[in-house]
């Protein structure tokens, strides 16, 4: 992967900038197609300072460099408002619908509160929920794992 992005940023600022000091699986893989060239082009100005305020025109960082922008896009990449779709009933007729409505909470992803037979994976509060899944995968492939497979690898 850090090839592949060294291949794409031709900048050695971006590079150090951009490519990741962590091993495969701690954060989201290398970004998607055409990303990385998008970052270069001519019209393209790269800001890693934080935003410390929005004006009417624009932002103004923390070193306090200015910036005049038309549209200011927001976005984390997932969402993590789920809810069920459908009545999914509980312990005292508890809908996890409406324990979920503000907030999706559960145990390590796997289960939620007052739901004694609801199981999913990589819910609400999952620990690789974030992109390691890769590491998370090995993890439990390993020879250490005592799990019901791990004497078949």
């Amino acid at each position: 992967m850090e090839k592949h992005m060294k291949e794409r940023l031709h900048n050695p600022a971006l590079q150090a900038s951009l490519i990741p000091n962590w091993s495969v699986g701690c954060r989201r893989l290398t970004p998607g197609v055409k990303y990385l060239e998008s970052l270069q082009g001519e019209k393209v100005e790269l800001v890693m300072n934080k935003i410390k305020e929005i004006t009417p025109t624009g932002a103004v960082c923390e070193n306090g460099d200015s910036y005049s922008f038309d549209v200011l896009i927001c976005a984390t990449g997932f969402d993590v408002s789920f809810r069920p779709r459908f009545p999914l009933l509980g312990r005292e007729g508890k809908n996890l619908r409406d324990i979920w409505e503000k907030e999706s909470k559960g145990y390590l992803g796997l289960a939620a509160p007052d739901m004694p037979n609801y199981f999913v994976f990589l819910g609400p509060n999952c620990p690789i929920g974030n992109g390691p899944i890769l590491a998370a995968i090995g993890t439990s492939l390993s020879p250490w794992h005592k799990g019901p497979h791990a004497d078949n690898p």
